[in-house]
């Protein structure tokens, strides 16, 4: 199955080729505003299948990518009150948001979308629940001037120096990460059975 990722995101490709997958990958640019009163789920979602959908626009128009899947992904982890926390924007931003999470639980949900070339749709997404300890202002200092909490939804990768600081993860480990393998597979699997039925 040839699949085209509609991100330029490292531990996403990573996490494709882990599932043997070798995917070409683009970054698309689409505008990711929350909309007034959208839920954290339906923005996931939502993004998740604009970038798949813009992945697609772009796929056909060249004709050795005619024939893609698409795979769109959005990552948001949403703080105890709520507050939808995207890619920090600078450093005082990074120390924001991971002094928001210190000492708290919140979720991180992972939505994904596949496009296929007959333009079906499928998506899934991942909710887990992530526990964060109590971190002092050294800490977060530290950890914002390594560089890794940018380009990162909350301000922190699970993978990397932050996984010292997390005390509980419930849910999906790939989801938090960025895509969650589970429901991906299951989508591809959705994708391959809707091929052999035409």
């Amino acid at each position: 199955m040839n699949i085209f990722l509609a991100s330029g995101s490292e531990r996403r490709i990573a996490l494709l080729k882990q599932i043997g997958i070798e995917p070409v990958a683009k970054s698309m640019d689409i505008d990711e505003t929350v909309f007034n009163d959208e839920k954290p789920l339906d923005y996931v979602l939502r993004m998740a299948e604009k970038k798949a959908e813009a992945g697609r626009k772009y796929c056909h128009k060249d004709n050795k990518l005619r024939n893609y899947n698409v795979i769109g992904a959005d990552t948001s982890v949403i703080t105890c009150s709520g507050e939808i926390l995207g890619k920090p924007h600078n450093l005082s931003d990074a120390e924001q948001m991971l002094k928001k999470l210190s000492g708290n639980s919140h979720k991180v949900i992972t939505s994904v979308a596949v496009i296929t070339a007959d333009k079906e749709l499928f998506s899934d997404y991942a909710e887990t629940e992530v526990t964060m300890k109590t971190l002092n202002d050294a800490e977060i200092s530290k950890y914002t001037a390594s560089g890794e909490p940018f380009g990162k939804a909350g301000a922190y990768a699970i993978q990397g120096i932050a996984a010292k600081y997390i005390s509980n993860i419930n849910g999906s480990y790939s989801g938090v990460m960025g895509l969650p393998l589970f429901q991906l597979s299951e989508l591809l699997q959705s994708v391959k059975e809707s091929a052999e039925k035409i």
